[in-house]
């Protein structure tokens, strides 16, 4: 009998947990990834606030307007905006995007970009080939909050250790 996704899952996070113990993540210590990654949180927030302020100047509308659109309080508006909401619900980034007429995916990247920051192309919609990825993924919904938050922060560390690598493969190739 296979594991469920949620026992690979939690296999995948302890084995990630393990790696970065041992001093996997590049000679960074735990301190120092924390810090990296909160100060790539704030510059994605201070981007994602610049754009949102951007195309509401550009219709001409109030904070107060644009939260009347959205369905949110004028004073998150004012907070999105000045990037003091790093990690800003999903929905209200939907909410927002609706509102402005542009796509999440155009806020979320700051100016549409389809490039990530390492230069590699963004896959908007993943093509997922793999029959027994796609299953799961279509079953995630059904899953306790707990255990989707532990899928999530499993896939976005494989995806951040990846980044890495990626990156520390360039300095060595400018070298």
């Amino acid at each position: 009998m296979q594991p469920s996704f949620c026992e690979m899952a939690r296999k995948y996070h302890a084995g990630i947990a393990n790696l970065q113990e041992v001093g996997y993540n590049l000679g960074m210590d735990k301190a120092e990834e924390t810090e990296r990654r909160k100060r790539m949180l704030d510059e994605m927030a201070k981007r994602r606030g610049q754009t949102v302020k951007r195309l509401r100047e550009r219709k001409g509308w109030t904070m107060a307007e644009l939260a009347r659109r959205a369905g949110v309080s004028e004073s998150y508006i004012s907070r999105f905006e000045s990037g003091s909401i790093p990690s800003a619900a999903a929905q209200v980034v939907s909410d927002l995007a609706a509102a402005l007429e542009v796509s999440v995916d155009y806020i979320m990247h700051q100016d549409g970009s389809r490039t990530a920051p390492n230069g590699s192309p963004r896959n908007p919609e993943p093509d997922v080939n793999d029959p027994e990825l796609k299953v799961y993924l279509s079953n995630i919904g059904g899953l306790p909050e707990h255990d989707r938050n532990l899928i999530k922060g499993v896939i976005k560390q494989m995806l951040d250790l990846e980044e890495q690598r990626r990156t520390e493969r360039n300095r060595g190739r400018e070298r």
